[in-house]
């Protein structure tokens, strides 16, 4: 009963928590209409995405952080799925950042670009944001 209610509060905690970032998303469009600025709204929400990937992450870890145990890093994990996931989450920021010659170097550029506002940069962006938690191991 007990982990039921850590559960279920940590549940409501992301439910809320998720609910005023979509409410801070809504506001920095609203800003961005009125001075033509996108940078911000792009940057938030490829950040937002990172940031739900580690707070799912977060009543695990803390479970895991009671136990009283050496710690080791997953560098394997976080090079192999993180990275890659993290380089996806953050293509719409870097076409809106970076020179075009040097957005031409980037690769898959153009495989990721037409469906970047999709989901997939979405779910990318949890993904990385998971990742980059979870590489953090108890031994």
């Amino acid at each position: 009963m007990k982990k039921f209610l850590y559960y279920f509060l940590s549940t409501l905690v992301l439910g809320f928590t998720f609910y005023w970032m979509i409410r801070y998303q809504l506001h920095l469009e609203e800003k961005s209409q009125m001075n033509f600025n996108v940078l911000p709204i792009i940057v938030y929400a490829t950040c937002i995405n990172i940031v739900f990937g580690l707070l799912l992450r977060v009543p695990q870890f803390i479970l895991e952080v009671r136990d009283s145990r050496p710690w080791t890093f997953q560098w394997i994990k976080l090079i192999a799925i993180g990275l890659p996931a993290l380089y996806v989450a953050t293509m719409p920021i870097l076409y809106y950042t970076t020179s075009k010659s040097v957005y031409a170097l980037l690769p898959f550029k153009d495989q990721i670009m037409p469906i970047a506002p999709s989901s997939f940069t979405v779910v990318a962006g949890v993904v990385a944001g998971y990742v980059i938690l979870d590489s953090l191991k108890d031994s």
